[in-house]
This record gives C-alpha cells, sequence and structure tokens, in this order.
C-alpha cells in the first residue's frame, strides 16, 4: 500500500516486490531517481484498526533529495499519513548529508545546527519527543577530527 502511495504522488507505478527479505518496491520518478518502501522486520507492527502484518513494517527511503524537492518529501509523507501511516517507538529517522564540499568546521557546524534543533525537528515530523538523540556516528566524529589531529602531528 505505501510503494502506491508514493508512486501516485510522483505520477509513476512501483515495481513488483523485489526477491529476498526486504520485498523491495522502487518507484522511479520523472528525473529518473529511485524512491523505495522496503521491509524492515525492526519495527514493531501497528495499525489503527489493531491488525498488522509484515506489509506495514516498511521503511520508505528517498533518492539523494535537494531543497527544492521539500514540498514533494512533504506531500509524500502527508499521503501516507492520510492512508494511514504512522510511527511508534520502533521507528527512526536518518539522514545522509554529503560530505564532499564540507569541511572539518562546516560539518562541525551542522552537528551543532541539528542537535540544537533536534526537538524542533522531531516535533515538526511527528516522531517523537525529548527521549530521542541525534547519534553522531565513530566515523564522522574521525572526518572531523582527524584532520586537526593530523595538523598537530
Amino acid at each position: 500500500m505505501a510503494a502506491k502511495v508514493v508512486a501516485s504522488v510522483l505520477n509513476s507505478s512501483a515495481s513488483a516486490a523485489q526477491g529476498g527479505c526486504y520485498h523491495t518496491r522502487t518507484i522511479t520518478d520523472t528525473l529518473g531517481r529511485d524512491w523505495k518502501i522496503m521491509r524492515d522486520s525492526s519495527i514493531h507492527e501497528q495499525t489503527a484498526s489493531g491488525y498488522a502484518n509484515d506489509e506495514h513494517k516498511v521503511e520508505f527511503v528517498t533518492p539523494p533529495l535537494k531543497y527544492v524537492d521539500i514540498e514533494l518529501l512533504q506531500n509524500i509523507v502527508r499521503d501516507l499519513k492520510i492512508a494511514g501511516a504512522m510511527v511508534n517507538s520502533s521507528c527512526g529517522i536518518h539522514i545522509h548529508v554529503d560530505g564532499a564540499n564540507h569541511t572539518p568546521q562546516s560539518l562541525r557546524r551542522l552537528i551543532n545546527f541539528m542537535t540544537a534543533r533536534q526537538d524542533l525537528i522531531y516535533e515538526a515530523l511527528e516522531i517523537g519527543g525529548s527521549a530521542m538523540s541525534i547519534i553522531i556516528p565513530p566515523d564522522i566524529m574521525v572526518l572531523i577530527y582527524t584532520p586537526i589531529f593530523q595538523r598537530e602531528r
């Protein structure tokens, strides 16, 4: 069902579920970008009606997006919610940032910016409260601090 909603917003169609445990459905937009709906066994089933199965435990994966795509993403999320999509404590969000044009200082500013505004982000996305926090993977920390250590040698 989620793949049909995304396909509708993108004026496209969803592929048949690909084999394997993820049953990935791909929706290609008019720009040739692939959006995916795939099963995620770490999600706890939940629906408004109380009935749920593996088809309800899905992850929405976007292609790399730009600022101009925010409205499109909002429309997809809005339509998924109208169709009955919901989140619970087993769900999460993660955002990948292209680091190609960043310096250690700009990545530090980005992390500080996101950390200072995480409550606002969670409120806007309706995904949880203060119990959630931004986790900075060790490889990001290495990317930020390695050049500094190299200069000190």
